[in-house]
């Protein structure tokens, strides 16, 4: 934080420059805009978020894992920087905390983020198992996978998205990508979804669609991996077994 107060100096010790800080804070890409008036539109900077709170421009950088979260907010105008760091994730304590302190650092008449934020985590508790519902009954109930499970065995790959592979482990599939791991359960035709596995890293509940050739050989993986685009498709290896 005082690395980018003092545009690069900590004390008398230069780390950056301060053109380069300075760009740091630049706008670069637009993020989106936040419900809350307070905070208004977001932008990716160079390893930093620009943000407005209150009318005063803020720079931030946050972390997180399972089980902790950190946020890091600088008020350049105030020359005052708040530091968040909890034992707990996810969660919006360390946006509550921040804005408090920053209202404190302003003598502004603070805002009660916490009643906001609870208010809208109920709403979103509420969301969550209505697109559960929905999401069950779009579930194709007494369906069978075309083909033996071995045969969905093997190795698909991408060539940005790198390599899933496919493991018969006795009565069922599992996946392995880039560190994250599982069971997969089958739900319907020749979809298959991966475990919920909240404490981990992990995409919960992905669906995995296997696709085959005119040969009736399974030859792909279809998995939307993101939202706004159709789905990413990881092709059987060449070197790869076929059952």
């Amino acid at each position: 934080m005082r690395c980018l107060l003092d545009e690069g100096r900590v004390g008398d010790t230069p780390l950056l420059s301060a053109k380069t800080v300075r760009e740091m804070g630049m706008p670069r890409a637009w993020m989106s805009r936040s419900e809350h008036a307070e905070i208004g539109d977001s932008h990716y900077g160079l390893g930093l978020f620009c943000e407005n709170y209150r009318g005063d421009r803020t720079l931030a950088h946050s972390g997180s894992w399972f089980g902790w979260a950190t946020l890091m907010t600088v008020v350049p105008s105030r020359r005052a920087g708040v530091a968040v760091l909890t034992n707990r994730a996810p969660g919006a304590v360390t946006s509550i905390l921040t804005f408090a302190a920053l209202d404190r650092i302003a003598g502004r008449e603070p805002v009660d983020w916490f009643q906001r934020l609870l208010t809208k985590r109920r709403a979103d508790l509420v969301q969550q198992r209505v697109d559960e519902k929905a999401r069950t009954d779009r579930r194709r109930a007494g369906t069978q996978p075309s083909h033996a499970l071995e045969e969905y065995a093997g190795r698909y790959e991408h060539p940005a998205y790198g390599c899933i592979e496919i493991a018969h482990e006795g009565d069922h599939l599992a996946w392995h990508w880039r560190g994250a791991a599982g069971a997969l359960t089958h739900w319907h035709y020749d979809m298959f979804v991966t475990p919920d596995r909240p404490t981990v890293f992990h995409p919960d509940n992905l669906a995995l669609s296997f696709l085959y050739d005119r040969a009736g050989r399974i030859d792909r993986i279809a998995v939307p991996f993101e939202p706004m685009v159709e789905d990413i498709v990881f092709r059987r290896a060449k070197d790869a077994p076929e059952a």
